[in-house]
């Protein structure tokens, strides 16, 4: 997934809620959730001259995002801005009792520190890559992200206008719009990933749906 140029874990995969006898978890039954891709929609997959190619998680090229110093981590998320952005909005979606789900074909080996030295890694409660076995379950190719996600929506009794499919290749997305799983929300390459206006406009989209739930 490339956007922007610069110059210069395990996955939660069980879901095993037990309700009996126990104070009840802070997450109650969620209201919705959200399936993030992770290369160019949460991050930016800047260019790295020094280094020689896109900072993507993917298993050929995770060295790079590796190799990043802390300024470039930064820029690989966009700058400060929008790493307050996402902390904004993920922390807004977290109390509204949204799902935050990663599902990517990089690696989650790679994404999760990735995401924890900008204090983003918390605020995902599940992240899949192409080195989990729930992902790798799904067929790979194009539609295993949709499978997926229909898994997910399933476990957690989740009706499909309450769920948003988040991603940066249309072919990607196609499938989960194609067999009417979830909305889709399409970001466009070279605009750094997911923008704050969009998610301001997620924020507000589950928020009003809180509304009507309660």
């Amino acid at each position: 997934a490339r956007a922007t140029r610069a110059h210069g874990a395990s996955s939660s995969s069980s879901c095993a809620h037990t309700m009996a006898s126990q104070p009840p978890p802070p997450p109650t039954a969620p209201i919705g959730a959200i399936f993030w891709d992770f290369d160019g929609t949460i991050s930016a997959s800047i260019w790295v001259d020094r280094l020689g190619g896109w900072a993507v998680s993917d298993s050929g090229r995770r060295h790079i995002v590796e190799g990043l110093t802390a300024d470039e981590t930064r820029l690989n998320f966009g700058g400060a801005e929008r790493i307050a952005a996402l902390h904004t909005a993920l922390t807004a979606l977290r109390k509204l009792n949204v799902r935050q789900i990663i599902i990517s074909h990089g690696l989650s080996a790679v994404i999760r520190p990735h995401l924890a030295q900008v204090g983003l890694e918390g605020l995902f409660d599940e992240i899949y890559g192409s080195d989990s076995p729930e992902l790798r379950e799904c067929g790979g190719g194009h539609s295993d992200k949709a499978r997926l996600i229909a898994k997910r929506m399933a476990k957690l009794q989740l009706r499909r206008t309450r769920c948003v499919f988040i991603e940066d290749t249309d072919a990607n997305l196609q499938p989960a719009r194609d067999n009417n799983v979830c909305e889709c929300w399409l970001v466009n390459r070279g605009e750094g990933g997911i923008s704050v206006a969009k998610l301001d406009e997620l924020a507000a989209t589950f928020a009003a749906l809180a509304q009507n739930v309660q």
